[in-house]
């Protein structure tokens, strides 16, 4: 079991189970069929469930070819999960936590935490709530993002009494960008409550069809009151709302974007 010290100033989870809610859905019907737990029953035991999916979508995380999933990249000679955990505790984060149901994501100087019942991508904050400090400020950080380490500075300076998000909004001259990107979420221990609501608030439209995705993008939209609203129309508003990082920090979806990035920036594996 994990052992959680509640009294620290600045605790790091990076989530690192690598699945998505923007593929999950055509998985579910056939494991819901495949997990019924007696005959006749939909019942699913929520553990079966996620252990079954994570067999299934394998080849999602693996994609780059490698026997491993994304979050074990190399850059510079050291894994994605290593750099973030060493940037962070060289930029005074007292705890690092790495939110992973993968034994191999075990990192030198962070400790892993299983997660439970983490279906689609929204709930990998909140099936690591346990991990949420009381004292002092959460971070999120993703997993299969490579941080400059100005990128690590800056979130973990950064004040806050309530939640802030880090990313990357369109930008004409950024010449790593791939994609619009969220980065990083912190948030002070006064706005637990009110973070949960939200994250369910997202994950009840997603399960009732009123939504199409629950990424970090649309608790974002919750959060600005823009979540049902065209994103096309709101989209300038969150771009507003985050902290922005426009610099080689990036994250790796496919093998064609980190063979780029390596290339644009003259890193090594």
């Amino acid at each position: 079991m994990t052992r959680i010290n509640k009294e620290v100033d600045t605790r790091i989870i990076i989530m690192a189970d690598g699945h998505s809610s923007r593929w999950v859905r055509p998985f579910l019907g056939e494991l819901e069929k495949r997990l019924t737990v007696d005959r006749g029953s939909t019942a699913l035991k929520p553990r079966r469930l996620f252990n079954a999916f994570r067999s299934a979508t394998k080849n999602k995380l693996t994609r780059f070819g490698l026997p491993h999933s994304k979050h074990l990249l190399t850059v510079g000679g050291e894994t994605l999960l290593y750099r973030q955990v060493r940037l962070a505790k060289k930029h005074g984060a007292d705890e690092v936590y790495i939110a992973s149901s993968f034994p191999e994501h075990e990192t030198l100087g962070a400790h892993r935490y299983t997660p439970t019942n983490n279906i689609y991508e929204i709930d990998r904050f909140l099936c690591s709530s346990e991990l949420w400090n009381n004292e002092g400020t959460t971070t999120y950080l993703y997993g299969d993002v490579y941080y400059s380490e100005n990128a690590i500075r800056m979130i973990l300076n950064a004040k806050t009494n309530e939640a802030i998000f880090f990313g990357r909004a369109p930008c004409s001259d950024d010449q790593y960008a791939f994609n619009n990107e969220l980065y990083a979420l912190k948030f002070a221990p006064d706005f637990h409550e009110e973070l949960a609501k939200h994250i369910y608030h997202v994950r009840n439209a997603f399960i009732n069809g009123q939504i199409n995705r629950c990424i970090g993008w649309d608790l974002l939209r919750s959060l600005t009151g823009t979540l049902h609203s065209d994103i096309n129309e709101t989209k300038h508003l969150l771009y507003q709302q985050i902290i922005s990082i426009n610099d080689e920090t990036t994250d790796f979806d496919t093998a064609p974007e980190y063979r780029t990035f390596l290339l644009k920036t003259g890193l090594k594996p």
